[in-house]
């Protein structure tokens, strides 16, 4: 029996066995507390003028001083008589209900100039998905009437495309302007300016539906069905705005559907001068009416400078929330607060808090997560011929949540074969991963393999915000060959450089049974025997380094593995440790040769990457 202090870690594994004990299977989801912001109406305001260049100057207050407020908030003390606690550094998003900006419901003259101007303006301050504008976090706007009362200005046909990009969307309405979206436990749904049916406004009424109910009893049996799981559900009108705006069988219509679920919050936009809370129960709306609670952030900017010249809607709100999720049912909390000014954001106090017990159901770990596919995506923009266009592609597979991890796969064959697939133990593991092809040899030779794997990763972290994941929480992983790859671009700085990318940004690198020395592949195209050992640039090993991101080696049986693959790795493990590198991990896979060992390997790589994420 070989001594295990002079070896690394060394596993004999029954895999089913060692699954239950990595991951916890029949495990409960830990306590999560999901939180975001929901404002309303900040009706961007530019001057009148048909080439206007500046707001009006009541609305770029309000609007530059509410953005400045909401990012000094994270952190920020909440008082003890409304709950106490501080604000999250990790909001999931902002909903924004409606009234984008203020001259869209109004035609002719400066009017056109003035809407341009004013919805350019608001992406430029809010961004999308969060980062690409002044706010962290991304944003889930709908449209309201100041946005275009029939809902079919040039605005809303850029809510559609913007709906295309937004993180995490799991579902669309047939006209791309109605969309749902996860928050962990959380279904939440933006259903534009008011719940009704058709597309076009009926009679005499104000409005258009555009289709919101059709799409919300749809998503809400696709998403839902009867789960139990919190529902969200915001729109621009409020619940007692008139039959002439929203139109009495409309209403009716959507509180017979939205009484089946377990709705635990509306809001809406609209109205302006405080935020607050009713109750709703399809016939009455009010402070003191139990029902299914129905919130109004007030307006967040629609401050204008009124016909005497003076300041006119100074006053401003927006809501704070916190959906509690603790374990089992009975300490379930959801607690929204409000945060207002008087003086056009100059200054503003916590106002009010709204509690109660709500019922979040257990679920396995991973229960009930959709995961969606898309394929053939390409990550080479500048492929210049027939087979860089046909290999540099990859498919994605994601789950609908947002904030998810990124595996990076990279397939093995020797880098002379292989094809790109999504590894089935990897599949509804609550992570997202990206299946990588890359160009092979003899068609290419070194390093071109390894600057296709570079620039696969640098579009996963350019790119994978978009589908609702971190660029803080992308693994890297592959068998043989794709293991060899995975420890060359994030153990070589220079290859992810070329992208703008810094590898130490790398959550985690996890190599299956990959050379550390210079491929075999690579010493072939030099004539160089199989059996003959090289160290040079294109050898992981050369590439050692203190700061590298954590590292977890995983090989089969020293035995019967392929051309000392386990001492490779365990050599590259010892010198990793030599340069002071402190997250290096190494594991034998006692009684697997090179191909079976990928499979028991699937739960070390799942362990670590959970480990990592908790951390992060």
């Amino acid at each position: 029996m070989r001594n295990a202090r002079t070896y690394a870690r060394r596993l004999s594994m029954q895999p089913f066995v060692l699954v239950g004990l990595l991951l916890g299977i029949g495990g409960h989801v830990h306590a999560e507390m999901i939180a975001f912001f929901v404002s309303g109406d900040p009706q961007y305001l530019a001057e009148k003028s048909d080439a206007p260049t500046r707001l009006d100057p009541y609305s770029e207050e309000a609007n530059a001083r509410f953005i400045e407020r909401v990012n000094g908030l994270p952190g920020d003390v909440i008082p003890a008589s409304l709950g106490g606690g501080t604000v999250t550094r990790q909001a999931r998003g902002m909903i924004v209900a409606g009234d984008l900006i203020d001259s869209l419901d109004k035609r002719g003259g400066e009017y056109p100039a003035m809407q341009r101007f004013e919805w350019a303006r608001y992406k430029k301050d809010y961004g999308l998905k969060g980062g690409d504008g002044k706010l962290p976090f991304p944003v889930y706007e709908l449209h309201g009437n100041h946005d275009g009362p029939q809902g079919d200005t040039f605005l809303c046909d850029d809510l559609i495309e913007r709906n295309r990009e937004r993180p995490g969307v799991i579902n669309t309405s047939t006209n791309g302007l109605h969309y749902s979206w996860n928050w962990g436990p959380i279904h939440l749904v933006n259903v534009g300016m008011f719940v009704g049916w058709g597309e076009a406004r009926r009679g005499k009424h104000h409005y258009a539906p555009r289709g919101s109910l059709a799409f919300l009893e749809r998503d809400l049996k696709e998403q839902v069905g009867d789960s139990g799981r919190p529902v969200i559900i915001s729109h621009h009108l409020h619940l007692n705005c008139g039959n002439y705006d929203w139109p009495d069988v409309d209403l009716k219509g959507y509180y017979e559907l939205v009484s089946r679920y377990n709705v635990i919050a509306i809001f809406n936009g609209h109205t302006h001068g405080a935020p607050r809370r009713f109750g709703w129960n399809g016939k009455e709306l009010g402070p003191q009416v139990s029902g299914i609670d129905n919130f109004d952030p007030d307006d967040s900017g629609a401050a204008k400078t009124g016909r005497d010249g003076k300041p006119v809607g100074l006053r401003h709100g927006l809501l704070y929330v916190e959906l509690d999720d603790q374990a089992g049912t009975d300490r379930d909390r959801f607690t929204v607060r409000s945060y207002v000014t008087k003086d056009n954001w100059a200054t503003a106090n916590w106002a009010q808090a709204w509690e109660r017990a709500v019922q979040v159901p257990d679920a396995p770990a991973n229960e009930g997560i959709r995961y969606v596919e898309a394929k053939d995506l390409s990550y080479r923009p500048d492929a210049t011929d027939a087979y860089m266009q046909s290999r540099c592609k990859l498919d994605l597979y994601i789950p609908t949540q947002t904030g998810f991890a990124t595996v990076v796969w990279f397939h093995g064959g020797g880098i002379t074969s292989g094809n790109k697939s999504i590894p089935k133990q990897l599949k509804e593991q609550g992570v997202a991963v990206a299946a990588i092809n890359y160009r092979l040899y003899p068609k290419v030779k070194c390093p071109v393999y390894i600057e296709d794997a570079a620039a696969a990763v640098a579009w996963v972290f350019k790119n994978i915000e978009r589908y609702g994941g971190s660029e803080k929480r992308i693994f890297v992983s592959g068998h043989s060959a794709g293991g060899y790859l995975t420890s060359m671009v994030g153990l070589d700085k220079s290859y992810l450089a070329k992208h703008n990318i810094d590898a130490n940004r790398i959550a985690g690198l996890i190599p299956f049974s990959g050379h550390t020395i210079t491929h075999f592949t690579v010493r072939k195209e030099r004539g160089i025997d199989g059996r003959q050992p090289i160290v040079d640039a294109f050898a992981p090993l050369f590439h050692v380094r203190k700061d590298a991101p954590p590292l977890v080696l995983i090989t089969g049986d020293r035995e019967i593995e392929m051309l000392g693959r386990y001492e490779e790795n365990a050599y590259l493990w010892r010198m990793m440790k030599v340069i002071g590198h402190k997250k290096t991990h190494l594991y034998e896979l006692e009684g697997h040769n090179h191909g079976q060992m990928a499979k028991p390997a699937f739960p070390i790589l799942l362990k670590h990457l959970r480990e990592i994420v908790r951390k992060k």
